[in-house]
């Protein structure tokens, strides 16, 4: 018998199927969009509804002090010249540029005895929910965040307030 040397094969190179990208991808995006879901199911639970009374009419006209200790104070969590050009009334901001040791000296201006209800532009609400956390880091503990925010106040047709608060 001939002295044959056995011819190794070299193993084969695996290659993605063509189908791969096809079965991958939707199962990626199946698990994104599942995750997302998640997360605003979880944040929508665990947040609470905010009755505010501007939607009613009640700050469109003069209040008594007894009434405005029962009213929320409206903590505005935007930028410094969105509040300016509007707010609602009655409305404080304490955003400021020079970070979180500024946000907390402007905070102390706020009251320790008053229902308070953060908001910003809407929806995400992550700075509001950011002066939120620093509130209750400082004892304020009777705090809301008003998830529409000011675009939900705009669109229901409530009361604007302009420049500085009274």
């Amino acid at each position: 018998m001939p002295n044959r040397k056995k011819s190794r094969k070299l193993p084969r190179q695996r290659r993605k199927p063509r189908h791969f990208n096809r079965m991958i991808l939707p199962v990626l995006g199946l698990a994104v969009s599942s995750l997302v879901i998640g997360y605003a199911f979880i944040s929508i639970r665990h947040t609470r509804t905010v009755n505010h009374p501007g939607a009613a009419g009640q700050l469109s006209g003069a209040v008594t002090a007894k009434e405005a200790a029962v009213l929320p104070l409206y903590v505005d969590a935007r930028p410094l010249g969105a509040y300016l050009s509007g707010h609602i009334p009655g409305a404080v901001s304490i955003s400021g540029s020079g970070g979180m040791s500024e946000l907390k000296n402007r905070a102390r201006i706020l009251p320790q005895n008053r229902h308070l209800v953060v908001y910003d532009f809407g929806y995400n609400c992550i700075p509001a929910e950011n002066i939120k956390k620093v509130l209750a880091g400082m004892g304020i503990t009777d705090v809301e965040v008003f998830r529409g925010g000011w675009r939900e106040w705009m669109a229901s047709g409530n009361p604007v307030e302009k420049g500085e608060s009274q």
